[in-house]
């Protein structure tokens, strides 16, 4: 492929994919799951995760367009479209937990609301704790920052036989809510997404050849997670979550021309999915409980899953088509799409 032809539609299509994954795995906790517990379980273990997906097609996108980088011009770009609508959206989670309510749990450190309320606000914001999907905006940004390391990294291919050794990080180096050890987790899957774009003819055609046991494989991951160790964040559901990458982008390149129309239109408003979601599952729980940190009284089974995350989307999607005119050509710095 001509390295001028810079958009990859089936990329594109995978990142609206990886919203999806993302959307449904927060929606899981939504529901009643009391008389479901295996089912809960399952649920889990295919979608957590989901944050492994953007890192790999972030390191993918880095090295297609590698040829033409510039650090400057990366660090503005990925300002305008990743920080800038993170900062903004976040707002209302961060005055609520800074001011209105005190927030407890993972990654909250116990003497916060002893901080000056600068110092909270600076720590939500560099973590990412204050809004469920945000915690990756942190994480990402340092591979930003990190660009002319991988830069300088494509430009030595034969450094890609180091791969098999950085997959054993996700093993020593588990997930974290501390960005820089949650970059060290994720740096496998960017630089997997690297290699997946600097030799995707050949990687696809191998995919293609090797469809069937990859899927096999993967069902096997997803089942010994289910029925043995259940770490729906450990380093067999990041490995499965690797062959599921790969697996994507073969099927997504081959299939582009029959599914690329049913699923650009998400395509094109998926970032805005991704930061909205939360807002909208709050709503909705507060609406209909009066509290946004409970389960709905719906009984959590595949179908209605399907259909409470479907219709979470669905909000997120409405909310963008009616803020994009208001913001006008600011509305992917504002809202992400």
């Amino acid at each position: 492929m001509d390295r001028k032809k810079v958009f990859l539609p089936y990329i594109n299509n995978f990142r609206a994919i990886a919203t999806l994954f993302v959307v449904f795995n927060h929606s899981i906790p939504a529901l009643s799951w009391t008389d479901s517990h295996e089912v809960d379980r399952l649920m889990k273990i295919i979608y957590s995760n989901g944050a492994l997906f953007f890192v790999f097609i972030a390191g993918f996108l880095f090295q297609h367009l590698a040829f033409k980088f510039n650090y400057r011009d990366y660090l503005i770009t990925r300002f305008k479209l990743v920080v800038s609508p993170y900062l903004i959206i976040s707002i209302p989670a961060v005055v609520t937990w800074t001011f209105l309510y005190q927030k407890h749990g993972l990654g909250v450190p116990h003497d916060f609301y002893e901080w000056h309320a600068a110092w909270r606000i600076l720590y939500l914001y560099a973590t990412g704790t204050h809004l469920a999907p945000v915690w990756f905006i942190p994480m990402i940004i340092l591979f930003y920052l990190a660009s002319p390391i991988f830069a300088w990294f494509d430009r030595h291919p034969f450094l890609y036989w180091l791969l098999p050794a950085l997959i054993l990080l996700s093993y020593f180096v588990p997930r974290h809510f501390n960005p820089a050890i949650a970059w060290v987790h994720f740096l496998p899957a960017y630089v997997f997404g690297m290699f997946c774009s600097r030799y995707k003819n050949p990687v696809i055609a191998w995919t293609r050849k090797l469809l069937v046991p990859l899927l096999v494989a993967f069902i096997l991951l997803v089942l010994y997670e289910w029925l043995y160790t259940y770490q729906i964040q450990g380093y067999l559901n990041y490995w499965n979550k690797m062959i599921a990458s790969v697996v994507l982008i073969t099927l997504l390149a081959k299939f582009n021309d029959q599914i690329g129309d049913l699923i650009r239109p998400f395509a094109d408003v998926n970032f805005s999915v991704f930061f909205l979601h939360a807002y909208v599952l709050a709503g909705i729980k507060i609406l209909w409980m009066g509290r946004p940190a409970v389960a709905l009284p719906i009984p959590g089974n595949p179908l209605t899953h399907l259909l409470f995350a479907s219709s979470v989307v669905l909000i997120c999607v409405l909310i963008t088509i009616l803020l994009r005119p208001i913001l006008g050509r600011y509305s992917r710095n504002v809202i992400g799409s």
